[in-house]
């Protein structure tokens, strides 16, 4: 049977700092991991799903650190 994952990441607590600190190798490295360690756990995993999510709201207004995470996803 196949399996679905769905990996939620808490972006402004596992990226403290500011997004341009991180290059992208960093950043394709972590979600590199995840795969793999669901792979490894589940290796009829055939669909996978991540969700990134911060305090990127200050009110009904979205804050500057939503928009360097929407130009990366």
């Amino acid at each position: 049977m196949s399996e679905s994952v769905v990996v939620i990441v808490d972006f402004d607590n596992f990226f403290p700092g500011q997004l341009h600190n991180y290059t992208i190798q960093e950043l394709e490295s972590f979600f590199t991991k995840i795969i793999n360690l669901i792979f490894s756990e589940h290796n009829d995993t055939h669909n996978i799903i991540i969700r990134l999510y911060g305090g990127w709201y200050q009110g009904n207004v979205y804050t500057s650190r939503l928009l360097p995470v929407q130009s990366f996803t």
